[in-house]
This record gives C-alpha cells, sequence and structure tokens, in this order.
C-alpha cells in the first residue's frame, strides 16, 4: 500500500467477489455459470483500466494528436 497509495489499493477489493467464486467452484464444487464468467471478465476489466488509466490517457492523447497533425 505503501507503493501505490490507498485509493489505489482500494481498486483491488473489486477482486473479493471474483475470488469468492474461485474458490467456490475450487473448494466447495460450486457450478461456475457464464454470468459469473462475464461478471468476472467486467470486474478484471474494470481493474485494469482503474489502474492503467494515465498509461491509457497518455496513448490516447498521442494518438488523437497524431491524427490532428495528418488531416
Amino acid at each position: 500500500m505503501r507503493v501505490i497509495g490507498p485509493s489505489q489499493a482500494a481498486v483491488f477489493m473489486n477482486l473479493m467477489p471474483l475470488v469468492g467464486i474461485i474458490c467456490g467452484i475450487a473448494f466447495l464444487d460450486e457450478r461456475f455459470y457464464t454470468s459469473e464468467a462475464v461478471g468476472g471478465a467486467l470486474i478484471i476489466l474494470g481493474v485494469y483500466l482503474t489502474t492503467q488509466y494515465h498509461l491509457l490517457a497518455y496513448k490516447l492523447s498521442k494518438y488523437l494528436v497524431k491524427r490532428r497533425h495528418h488531416k
């Protein structure tokens, strides 16, 4: 938490339901549903976007500036 700060560390709390699903499947012999896969993918996408937003914003701005100069 010292490295990334509390606000970025809090983002990873969103992974707790995904870990619960995985543990339920592995240890409690629960069934795995498509909705859980979609939800898990959305959770991972959300965590990725919130942790990489600076890099993504930088790449997007470079792309938009480059595109504007080519017109």
